[in-house]
């Protein structure tokens, strides 16, 4: 064999070689390419993730809060007007007989201070206990307002009628012409007083109870409870 055809072939033999390096380091190019190329995909893909996460992740904490906040509210808004009822003083009253056609006047006193007071047109001859009792209340309700701290409450018997105060209080009677406080005086009277037939005070349970200890609890709980879930939330929304 001759020396140029020798030359010639491993000539040939060195450029094939020489492809196929280059072949191989295209190959590992592209490997890596590809490899950092689903580094990068998988990275968007979580970071997808993430915010899907995210978006669930505020959309139960904003849930959360929400619901926890209106129990808040609602318990304490009742909670608070249950406070500031049991410490009110409630009387009943009962009237006995029916009406004989005279109208008459009343006074309820805090302290010796008469914070409302009003007189009551006279009704029919004969009308029902319960038709003079709905003339107090309707009389009561439209003469004691919010700064009286004094209400009227219907019972289970329609011939008795309840007043309740933010204190202890006097309920006095009198003619329609003179002056109540000068009249006859209903509570603690155990003969009642006569102004249109009969009235008298009954059994009462006096101060209005309390919320339960329990309830209280409850409460306390559902702040503590909506405190710990804003700090936790607050916590995850700072780790993302």
């Amino acid at each position: 064999m001759s020396n140029k055809l020798i030359k010639s072939l491993t000539t040939k033999v060195r450029g094939i070689s020489m492809r196929r390096q280059r072949h191989g380091r295209l190959r590992r190019v592209l490997v890596v390419r590809r490899n950092g190329l689903s580094q990068r995909i998988r990275a968007v893909l979580q970071r997808i993730s993430v915010m899907k996460w995210s978006k669930r992740t505020s959309g139960c904490a904003t849930s959360y809060l929400a619901a926890w906040t209106v129990f808040a509210i609602v318990f304490a808004d009742d909670a608070g007007a249950q406070y500031d009822y049991c410490n009110r003083v409630g009387r009943t009253f009962c009237v006995s007989g029916d009406s004989t056609g005279i109208g008459w006047s009343w006074a309820i006193v805090i302290n010796g201070h008469k914070v409302c007071s009003s007189i009551v047109e006279p009704l029919p001859p004969g009308r029902p206990c319960k038709h003079l009792v709905a003339a107090f209340k309707s009389s009561i309700e439209q003469n004691c307002g919010m700064s009286s701290g004094c209400t009227v409450e219907s019972t289970d018997d329609n011939c008795c009628f309840r007043v309740v105060c933010k204190e202890d209080f006097q309920f006095f009677v009198g003619d329609q012409d003179g002056d109540p406080e000068s009249g006859c005086e209903v509570t603690n009277n155990p003969a009642g007083c006569s102004f249109n037939p009969l009235i008298m005070e009954t059994a009462d349970d006096g101060n209005y109870e309390c919320p339960a200890a329990s309830e209280w609890g409850l409460f306390v709980l559902g702040l503590v409870t909506l405190a710990s879930g804003t700090v936790a939330v607050r916590r995850r929304f700072s780790i993302q």
